[in-house]
């Protein structure tokens, strides 16, 4: 006797055990539920939040809450991969209705610093954009690094993180020389780390880069 069949998945919001017909998104074994779903508030397509000195708007797909929180978190710090693709699939709809996206010429991801990287085995962001990339049919471009093992974004104050930020990232002017390029990470916060990324990539010669999040804190 299985312990388990191939009808039910466990919800990545609510840890339940369901049934495939109660998920909005499934892939190997682990989803999110309808129940869940409906605690994610949707952004409206086409309509960006303001962007920064150097990010000409920024594209969320959905208002950041203690549920998204959880589920990022667990995410990035869990090792389950596969959450990446849940992700994605909930993004689609907003993609799809934003076309401007696919005017751009290659779309990166915040980078993590090496160290972070080892210690987690994979940029979240990364496995997000890599698939965002060919639903677009943009090439990715791992254009751009950090310098410095920064601390994490989430345990400073909002005064204390556009220091913290401050001349960590080293693009690549041969990859972004000339390009329009999107910016990928899952979360805007205070926009400092997304602003400080842009400037760099524009500083090599970027000639217009815009933020598409997963998740933003801001309203519209």
């Amino acid at each position: 006797m299985k312990l388990f069949d191939n009808n039910t998945t466990v919800c990545m919001c609510c840890d339940a055990r369901l049934s495939n017909s109660l998920m909005h998104v499934k892939i190997d074994g682990i989803g999110i539920c309808k129940r869940c779903f409906s605690k994610f508030h949707p952004n409206t397509p086409n309509m960006p939040f303001e962007g920064t000195e150097s990010i000409n708007y920024i594209l969320s797909s959905f208002r950041y809450n203690d549920t998204i929180k959880k589920t990022i978190h667990r995410y990035k710090f869990y090792g389950n991969r596969k959450i990446s693709e849940l992700f994605f699939n909930l993004m689609k709809d907003y993609i799809s209705k934003a076309p401007i996206l696919k005017s751009f010429d290659i779309i990166t991801a915040m980078p993590l610093h090496k160290k972070r990287l080892f210690n987690r085995g994979y940029n979240q962001a990364e496995l997000i954009a890599i698939n965002l990339s060919e639903f677009l049919d943009i090439p990715f471009s791992s254009c751009v690094y950090r310098s410095k093992n920064t601390l994490v974004q989430s345990t400073l104050k909002a005064s204390e993180r556009h220091k913290n930020t401050k001349n960590v990232f080293v693009a690549d002017k041969e990859k972004v020389s000339g390009k329009r390029i999107i910016l990928f990470d899952d979360v805007c916060t205070t926009r400092s780390t997304l602003d400080s990324c842009a400037k760099e990539l524009k500083h090599r010669g970027a000639k217009e880069v815009i933020a598409l999040t997963l998740a933003n804190v801001y309203n519209l």
